[in-house]
């Protein structure tokens, strides 16, 4: 319906927003599975001159499944210092805190 000044009077079902909103409700949520792998910082030890700053001394940390190593250090953690890319866990994907 036109009213006066060029507006168009729209209900709120029909607006863009809206049909956004019902798009996404429709999305299946997506599922990270996480397992325990092996630090590669401490060697699983938990300590490196005292606990171990990458896995936080557990001595594993979590990973996004399938698991892929860290392709910056190749796996081992450290570039010359500790890993940038992984944080020394040697994993890509490693869920940090």
């Amino acid at each position: 319906m036109w009213r006066g000044w060029g507006f168009k009077e729209v209900s709120r079902r029909d607006t863009k927003e809206n049909k956004k909103q019902k798009d996404v409700r429709k999305m299946p949520e997506a599922r990270i599975n996480y397992a325990a792998e092996t630090c590669a910082w401490c060697g699983g030890s938990g300590s490196k001159g005292g606990r171990c700053s990458a896995c936080g001394g557990q001595g594993s940390v979590l990973v996004a499944q399938p698991a892929r190593r860290c392709a910056w250090c190749g796996g081992s953690g450290s570039k010359g210092g500790r890993c940038s890319a992984c944080g020394g866990t040697g994993w890509a994907h490693a869920l940090r805190e």
